[in-house]
């Protein structure tokens, strides 16, 4: 006896940890079921869609292709499409899922007052410089 394998083409897998997307006026839309990115820009013209962990400030925005599936358990933002070719910044990470009128009821609190983003990330409104200071060393006298 021996194993079979079958060359068949196998029904897609579903996960039990939805994909994400986040809409530019505040909208949390989860996913169970495989979807590209087209479908979602069908929805919101004049927007391309991120994946959440490629946002890293200083670097430029990777938008998905149309026809790029969506990963399971992953989160998308929607950005919009005057912001394609230019570089990430601290407000834009910040704004992310910023809720508009017609969701603050919704949300209840704010993200700038409570230093919490829209995805659970603390946010810091200021920097704070570091502290240098002058070290001062001992003068070592070594006898031979």
């Amino acid at each position: 006896m021996g194993n079979f394998i079958s060359c068949g083409t196998s029904p897609k897998v579903m996960s039990s940890r939805p994909t994400r997307v986040i809409f530019q006026n505040g909208k949390i839309q989860k996913f169970n079921e495989p979807t590209i990115a087209a479908e979602l820009m069908l929805e919101s013209p004049n927007s391309f869609l991120v994946n959440s962990s490629s946002l890293i400030v200083g670097r430029r925005f990777s938008a998905l292709s149309a026809d790029e599936e969506l990963e399971f358990g992953n989160i998308y933002i929607m950005f919009p499409m005057k912001k394609v070719n230019s570089v990430i910044t601290t407000k834009d990470i910040i704004s992310v899922g910023k809720p508009g009128p017609e969701n603050e009821a919704k949300v209840g609190r704010s993200p700038e007052k409570d230093g919490v983003g829209p995805l659970g990330f603390p946010v810091r409104q200021g920097f704070r410089k570091p502290l240098l200071e002058t070290i001062m060393e001992e003068q070592v006298i070594s006898s031979r």
